[in-house]
């Protein structure tokens, strides 16, 4: 009993993030697979939430998100508009939601048959599976002597439980949810607290396929449809997001005490930066030489300022 209470306690707290708040044409048009994006994500960070075993995403779920975004977006100002439209900031897929790789064994019959027909393997188990949600057989080949197929379908789904109900078919071994590396970049990500949406667009730059190096947030929050801009956190874009790195030089990097900066310009107004966007050095007036014994050692990022212009360089303190 007691079991079933609290259950019933933490269902009541999921179901009170949804929201019957209206949803704007350009949300509806834009934003419906960041939606689905979203709460897969939430999903897959939340194991108490009740719908985490769930394989199809709860369409109040996205209707709700939709909702939550459009209350945002009809905030209508300057810096919404930016966000939503010159920006154009979505939600990176974190997992994969319509991608299977599956370790198959082609001992078995069954496992032949659908490799040979991409559709039908003849095993009531997988094939009612597959043909649920909508899987087709994508590709196959053989790496380190076994077969992996790649099973895609149109539909956003909650992948992780499907493939612990695929591991439980004999024939079948490790699963992964398969898909494209996007990198980094702009993201939107969305977490419930009680009856309360918090909702953060951020911009990333400074090698981004490896991991952005510096990020700027923007954060809002919604409460009964009415949505209210908290501020922006991170680094500052027009900042930080100077020019090429291959414009200035600096010498020894690694370095253990004095930075050389080539060409030398008159004057730099140098600031040092964590990878994690803190400044650890502020404001030095710097002409040519630079001297960095006092940071822990690790990565840095140089920010230089002159009267051309704004420069960034990495460097490692040893």
């Amino acid at each position: 009993m007691k079991k079933w209470f609290i259950f019933l306690l933490v269902l009541k707290g999921f179901l009170a993030q949804a929201s019957d708040c209206p949803v704007s044409s350009f949300i509806e048009t834009n934003y419906q697979n960041d939606a689905r994006l979203l709460v897969q994500r939430e999903l897959l960070q939340s194991p108490a939430d009740p719908y985490a075993d769930s394989i199809i995403l709860s369409d109040d779920r996205v209707q709700s998100c939709m909702g939550e975004l459009s209350a945002v977006y009809n905030l209508g100002t300057n810096r919404v508009d930016s966000l939503f439209t010159v920006y154009s900031i979505h939600a990176i897929p974190s997992v994969p939601c319509n991608e299977l790789a599956i370790e198959m064994d082609t001992t078995y019959s069954w496992v032949r048959d659908f490799l040979e027909d991409s559709l039908v393997s003849g095993l009531p188990a997988f094939d009612s599976l597959v043909y649920r949600y909508g899987f087709r057989l994508h590709s196959y080949f053989r790496v380190n002597g076994k077969t992996v197929a790649y099973l895609h379908t149109n539909q956003y789904l909650n992948l992780a439980p499907l493939a612990d109900s695929l591991e439980q078919i004999e024939g079948l071994g490790n699963i992964e949810l398969w898909g494209t590396a996007v990198g980094d970049g702009p993201n939107l990500h969305i977490t419930h607290r009680n009856d309360t949406a918090f909702i953060d667009f951020s911009l990333g730059w400074g090698d981004c396929p490896a991991g952005c190096t510096f990020r700027q947030y923007w954060h809002f929050s919604v409460i009964d449809c009415q949505a209210t801009y908290l501020g922006t956190s991170g680094d500052r874009y027009s900042a930080l997001a100077g020019k090429s790195a291959d414009l200035v030089r600096i010498y020894p990097n690694p370095a253990n005490g004095q930075l050389t900066i080539e060409p030398g310009l008159s004057l730099f107004h140098a600031d040092v930066y964590s990878l994690n966007g803190i400044r650890v050095m502020e404001g030095r007036n710097v002409s040519g030489m630079l001297d960095v014994a006092g940071l822990l050692a690790g990565q840095y990022i140089l920010v230089l300022s002159s009267t051309d212009g704004v420069y960034r360089v990495k460097f490692t303190k040893l």
